[in-house]
């Protein structure tokens, strides 16, 4: 809760500390939440590089929203594998243009086209205007 409190009050060198020394649990889901709440932080001070490198290491059964979060920065590491293997997991996790989109570059950018398509159709489905979506997937 002190680490949660920090953040709230924008105490970002205090978060990191709390967290750094919670990722050290040998309780799986307080070090996950801890490697989570730490790679956001991460990525506000715009270190995707360790917010991303974080999160990698970390063990997948145990990320929530940190999955997403992992997804959305192998996309800028041109790990479209990566998001392959969890595109029905964060999408489920977030259901949202935004994700159907990016799962739908990163299946484009592995040449699978139908699946490409498909996460295409389901980004449309959110109602954005299907020029939007045509731009936006380019």
């Amino acid at each position: 809760m002190k680490g949660v409190e920090a953040l709230n009050h924008n105490d970002l060198v205090n978060a990191k500390i709390i967290f750094k020394k919670l990722m050290k649990s040998k309780d799986s889901k307080i070090k996950h939440l801890a490697i989570e709440s730490l790679a956001k932080i991460y990525l506000q001070e715009n270190q995707n590089q360790k917010s991303y490198d974080l999160l990698l290491k970390a063990d997948p059964q145990f990320l929530v929203e940190g999955k997403c979060l992992l997804c959305k920065l192998a996309f800028e590491q041109q790990n479209y594998e990566l998001i392959g293997k969890y595109a029905l997991e964060i999408y489920n996790t977030e259901p949202s243009h935004e994700i159907a989109l990016l799962i739908s570059k990163a299946f484009a950018s592995l040449n699978q086209i139908h699946l490409a398509d498909a996460w295409l159709h389901t980004a449309s489905q959110f109602g954005a205007d299907e020029r939007q979506i045509v731009t936006l997937a380019k």
